[in-house]
C-alpha cells in the first residue's frame, strides 16, 4: 500500500503538510523566546 493512501490526499497536499509541520516546529522555540523571554540563569 503506497503512502499516503491513494485517493485520500494528493501527493502535493501531503508534501505541503509535511513542510508546514517542519517549519512550524523549527519556528516554535525562537518565537517562544521572543514573546516570553529567556529564563534567567541562576548562579549556584
Amino acid at each position: 500500500m503506497p503512502w499516503p493512501p491513494s485517493g485520500l490526499i494528493t501527493p502535493a497536499l501531503f508534501s505541503i503538510t509535511v513542510i508546514m509541520a517542519l517549519v512550524t516546529a523549527l519556528m516554535a522555540t525562537p518565537l517562544f523566546n521572543r514573546f516570553y523571554g529567556k529564563p534567567a540563569l541562576r548562579k549556584v
